[in-house]
């Protein structure tokens, strides 16, 4: 098979993007050749993260498996990676939140639909935890409506989870600060200290379980996780199927959370722009389920990487065809 090229990349220019803040309009689309590219850049995570060493590891395997390949890691995050693989220049495939993939098809954020972005399949499960101090007298979701709350910066996450939720309430950011409570953009390290300093009521966090920032905070205080009911999982679900109900196992996790205790997941998922060669983006998606279990070995909260989980949270309508043409031939008993 071919690796001939014919799309350059100015990685060096692409780098300078990142760390000084240039970077294209949403509705410039790089447009490729039909031959397949040689230099591409995945976009992970923050380092210290749990998406940059996946990513670093993703690149290893592909720069292995298909040798005339090269892959250059990226530090990250969910809004930035979507605007990245939309645009296609910087980035042509990383991590996001499968909330994410579908809310910015729509023009969720930043008011720009980003239709170039399709996702393939999970690989790690993330928790939407609502997180309080142990000792604090709120017990439920529906006295946070007037209180002090943390949410992620703008776009991230966490914020998105807490407009969904507050949606069921028929609340809003707008309500809650009328109602004499605040809300507070701060990313998860700064959210759980405020925490800690007793200047928020409660925190939305969204990742792993447990949570780094959390562990952090307990070693001052002890935290819990505030559950989600039933009807509040039913709400979401029908309207944002990417979404599904975990389970945050008692005195396992967080010092405060002593019963077992119901909280949404949602799955970080592998996403490219749709500009790539689809015959491309099948031989590397292959590559990596071929080599799952050295990935999985590799980094324990890569836990939804299997041919089980491999539609979990990809809709219909973000779902690129080489994933749905590779899960086909899965089901059809030529791929192990």
């Amino acid at each position: 098979m071919l690796f001939k090229k014919t799309i350059i990349l100015l990685l060096v220019f692409a780098m300078m993007f990142v760390f000084f803040g240039f970077g294209y309009s949403q509705e410039e689309v790089y447009e490729y050749a039909e031959n397949w590219p040689t230099d591409i850049a995945f976009t992970a995570g923050v380092m210290g993260g749990s998406w940059f060493p996946l990513g670093v590891k993703i690149s290893e395997i592909l720069m292995r498996e298909l040798p005339e390949l090269n892959v250059l890691v990226l530090e990250g995050g969910n809004l930035i990676n979507a605007r990245r693989v939309n645009g296609g220049i910087d980035a042509q495939f990383g991590l996001m939140y499968a909330d994410m993939v579908v809310l910015v098809q729509d023009g969720f954020i930043d008011d720009i639909k980003m239709t170039n972005i399709r996702a393939t399949n999970p690989f790690l499960s993330s928790g939407t935890q609502v997180i309080v101090r142990a000792d604090s007298d709120i017990y439920s979701l529906d006295q946070v409506l007037n209180k002090r709350i943390g949410s992620g910066p703008v776009g991230s996450g966490p914020d998105l989870a807490w407009q969904i939720i507050l949606g069921y309430y028929k609340s809003s950011y707008d309500d809650i600060r009328a109602a004499g409570g605040s809300v507070s953009h701060t990313n998860l390290n700064e959210t759980a200290s405020l925490l800690v300093d007793g200047h928020l009521d409660a925190g939305m966090f969204q990742g792993p379980i447990p949570t780094g920032s959390v562990l952090q905070a307990e070693m001052t205080v002890p935290m819990r996780v505030l559950p989600i009911p039933d009807e509040v999982i039913k709400y979401v679900e029908e309207k944002f199927p990417y979404f599904y109900p975990i389970t945050v196992p008692k005195n396992t996790v967080y010092k405060g959370t002593t019963e077992d205790t119901q909280i949404l997941g949602v799955p970080g998922v592998l996403v490219f722009n749709k500009q790539l060669p689809e015959d491309f983006v099948y031989t590397i998606l292959k590559s990596l389920m071929e080599n799952q279990d050295e990935i999985k070995q590799a980094y324990a909260n890569v836990d939804m990487l299997s041919w089980e989980n491999f539609r979990t949270g990809v809709p219909e309508i973000v779902a690129h065809p080489a994933a749905l043409k590779l899960y086909e031939e899965y089901l059809a008993g030529k791929l192990k």
